[in-house]
């Protein structure tokens, strides 16, 4: 009996050989076009197309979990992969899906028969989603038998879910999804796109463990071929390789985001290459080239992921007056409610003025002391503070700076919480104290004197009078 059984699985291998050769030869192909477009991505695109491809039937696996790092490529591999290979999928941001029933209806909708070119169907709750599902996956299975004589193979659908670390919001409708082939007896398989790691998604019981791959953090030989994709002219190739070079060694630590290094890399090769189309600097003079590009690096550094201006905003920046200036008159001006100003500004004072002389500094009748005392400081203070930077303070002195700023007592309300929330998220203001730290919260201003003088200027407040320091 079991030899019977050997030689019929031997003989439907036979048969399937030269399906399985054609089928195995595309997807070579397709791994080919795929590991150019993808530098650095050659295994994780290797394996995905193997798993994803309509020959390996997914055996064992109910669903697939992809995840790395920000912009390591994972949702433009996934996407390309479905679209090269024709496999029919529907992609849903977990962003925009905030609830279960536009998930649903999303994924309906882009599954359908005649794609989104046909009204969205409504789905309220996931019993209509899994016979909605099951509907048109036999569909799909009739129309394919109609167009071949013998029985097709099941063809699979994938659901890729991106930004899936979502989806943790919805204890209930995860578990579903991972066990959809179960529930709707059909070929069907969720993609689940993700920045942190499967552990994390693990809670309570019910779950069925994924198809794990993973995108590791680009390397630096793979971060320069990529960044060798954005030559604007070829015969720029070995002079943008030195720059890349250049570009990868100064901000790769403060900056891992390979977007935000691309970004940097359209702003900034333009000033590079200035000297070398005028003749300054030879292209060879790698060290001339550094000190010419290396006072914009300073200035990017403080100013990383803000986006102050976009690539073309600086690009018709750069064409219609010629100016190589980073920064400065170039920058965009910070346009923040009138409250943001005031709590930058003592932000500001905060980080730079030591604790012992907000009394003396923002006392009404001492005026004529400051300048007696301010010299005996800076006898004793040899290093001052804006050459060693911002120190953090806690939230109560920040709070009784800014009611002295404002000349007004305001209450600490909870529209000053929320802009100071706001100039922590937009990088202005840092949390120097742990997240869990709520009763005793820290925080330094990373912006510059020259950003925080012009908006304290236009509150109308001399910003040097307040400074411990003279700042010139």
């Amino acid at each position: 009996m079991g030899s019977n059984c050997s030689r019929h699985r031997l003989l439907l291998s036979c048969k399937k050989a030269p399906k399985d050769m054609a089928a195995s030869t595309a997807e070579d192909a397709i791994k080919v076009v795929l590991s150019q477009t993808f530098p650095g991505r050659r295994d994780q695109i290797d394996e995905l197309v193997s798993v994803l491809s309509p020959s390996s039937g997914l055996v064992g696996a109910n669903a697939v979990f992809v995840y790395g790092t920000a912009a390591t490529g994972k949702t433009a591999v996934v996407s390309t992969i479905m679209q090269r290979c024709k496999l029919r999928h529907a992609i849903v941001d977990c962003v925009e899906a905030t609830t279960p029933r536009l998930l649903y209806e999303q994924v309906l909708w882009q599954l359908q028969p005649g794609g989104v070119s046909k009204p969205r169907p409504r789905c309220e709750s996931l019993a209509k989603f899994v016979r909605e599902i099951t509907g048109l996956a036999d569909a799909v299975e009739r129309d394919a038998s109609h167009g071949h004589a013998s029985t097709p193979m099941p063809r699979t659908s994938y659901i890729v879910l991106d930004n899936a670390e979502r989806l943790r919001a919805l204890p209930t409708l995860l578990p579903a999804l991972l066990r959809l082939q179960d529930l709707t007896n059909t070929a069907i398989c969720p993609v689940l796109i993700s920045s942190i790691i499967w552990e994390k998604f693990r809670g309570g019981t019910g779950f069925t463990e994924p198809y794990v791959v993973h995108f590791p953090a680009y390397s630096k030989a793979a971060t320069l071929e990529i960044l060798a994709l954005d030559c604007p002219q070829p015969g720029d190739a070995e002079l943008h390789h030195q720059f890349a070079v250049l570009l990868f060694d100064v901000f790769h630590g403060p900056c891992r985001d390979l977007n935000e290094l691309r970004h940097l890399a359209t702003l900034l090769f333009p000033l590079y290459r200035a000297p070398v189309k005028s003749g300054k600097i030879t292209a060879g003079n790698s060290a001339a080239l550094y000190k010419s590009i290396s006072p914009h690096f300073r200035q990017q550094l403080s100013r990383l992921y803000l986006r102050e201006t976009s690539t073309a905003e600086w690009s018709a920046a750069q064409d219609g007056d010629g100016s190589s200036a980073v920064g400065g008159a170039q920058s965009s001006q910070i346009e923040l409610p009138f409250m943001s100003k005031h709590l930058v500004v003592a932000a500001y004072l905060a980080s730079f003025n030591p604790a012992g002389s907000d009394v003396r500094v923002f006392a009404k009748r001492q005026s004529s002391s400051r300048g007696r005392v301010s010299k005996k400081a800076r006898t004793t203070d040899k290093t001052p503070q804006i050459m060693i930077g911002p120190k953090a303070f806690p939230l109560e002195r920040l709070l009784a700076i800014l009611f002295s700023l404002m000349e007004v007592r305001i209450p600490a309300s909870a529209e000053v919480y929320s802009q100071l929330s706001s100039l922590v998220t937009l990088g202005l203001v840092s949390l120097a104290s742990g997240a869990d730290n709520l009763d005793a919260p820290r925080y330094k201003c990373m912006m510059t004197y020259t950003e925080v003088s012009k908006i304290a200027a236009g509150l109308e407040i001399e910003l040097r009078s307040y400074l411990h320091d003279a700042v010139r």
